[in-house]
């Protein structure tokens, strides 16, 4: 019987290690594989509604899915742009975001669509990440911008409107 017993603890620690490390396995994936602040980033200037905006540029998975969460707030004309080696859709979400946002999808040089006042996880009263809206892109993109809420109306930029950006 006391071997049975001590099977049975073993057993479980084991189980228990694997479930640990599939959450922490998890836990990093949502957070990028970092901890604290993202390290910076490179960044490029572009050109959008004829503004300069300089952006820092997330060309890595793990960049992206860091994007600007855990930020206080973003500079007067700085963004984020994304990176994809091929066109096809793309998801966003808002996880750990502290401001709103504008969101521009690009094709090539061209805008095919964008959202704007993207709100926070807090504005939405959202108590977990399952709670959050995902934002799926209107067609194939191999760029993402991420800039202030309201830029895009200032900006009055359009759906076919061409992004330089000099990378």
């Amino acid at each position: 019987m006391h071997r049975r017993a001590m099977t049975a603890t073993i057993l479980t620690i084991v189980i228990l290690l694997i479930l640990g490390g599939a959450a922490y396995y998890l836990w990093t994936i949502g957070h990028a594989g970092h901890a604290g602040a993202q390290p910076s980033l490179p960044t490029v200037s572009a050109v959008i509604g004829g503004q300069q905006f300089e952006l820092e540029v997330a060309s890595t998975t793990a960049e992206q899915n860091w994007g600007l969460s855990g930020r206080i707030s973003l500079g007067g004309n700085d963004g984020m742009l994304f990176l994809f080696s091929v066109p096809g859709p793309r998801f966003f979400w808002m996880k750990d975001m502290n401001f709103d946002i504008d969101l521009i999808w690009i094709r090539g040089d061209k805008v095919i669509g964008f959202l704007q006042g993207l709100p926070t996880p807090a504005a939405l009263h959202a108590t977990s990440t399952i709670n959050l809206p995902i934002y799926v892109s209107p067609g194939l993109v191999d760029k993402v911008i991420e800039i202030n809420s309201g830029e895009i109306a200032k900006l009055g930029l359009k759906v076919g409107d061409t992004i330089r950006i000099n990378i």
